[in-house]
């Protein structure tokens, strides 16, 4: 004779499916929140960052160089042509390319970071030649 094996009845089968579709959506709701905790943690460091008075669109010193890179890429604007700009054609993202709100300007930031005192590329210094953008990121 074959041992008697209790199986669960269609109500109980329908309520461990519902509360583990309950779960994952608990785990879902749990990440979304974690995502955006960072978010803010983020934004926070940026006002604080901008309270210390460092520019972001300059050569940082030395010291300053791991901050740099943390801010950077900003890309950022409701500019549709500077939009445009931060992807190539081939829709691969132009991540070396960030853009300064309070000036208007785009930058190279690791140009910034690790160009010479005296190079003077327009990614150094700033872009703002909108029209021809597209000349210079190709």
């Amino acid at each position: 004779m074959l041992p008697q094996v209790d199986l669960p009845s269609p109500v109980e089968q329908c309520v461990r499916e519902r509360e583990g579709r309950l779960q994952s959506r608990r785990e879902e709701r749990s990440e979304e929140e974690r995502d955006e905790s960072s978010e803010q943690e983020k934004e926070t460091e940026e006002l604080e960052r901008e309270s210390q008075g460092i520019d972001y669109f300059a050569r940082p010193e030395p010291a300053m160089l791991q901050a740099f890179l943390d801010h950077h890429p900003q890309q950022n604007t409701s500019n549709a042509v500077m939009m445009r700009v931060f992807t190539c054609k081939d829709g691969t993202s132009r991540k070396w390319l960030t853009y300064s709100k309070e000036r208007h300007l785009l930058f190279c930031f690791m140009c910034l970071a690790f160009s010479r005192r005296t190079d003077t590329s327009a990614f150094i210094t700033g872009m703002n030649d909108c029209r021809h953008v597209h000349l210079h990121t190709e």
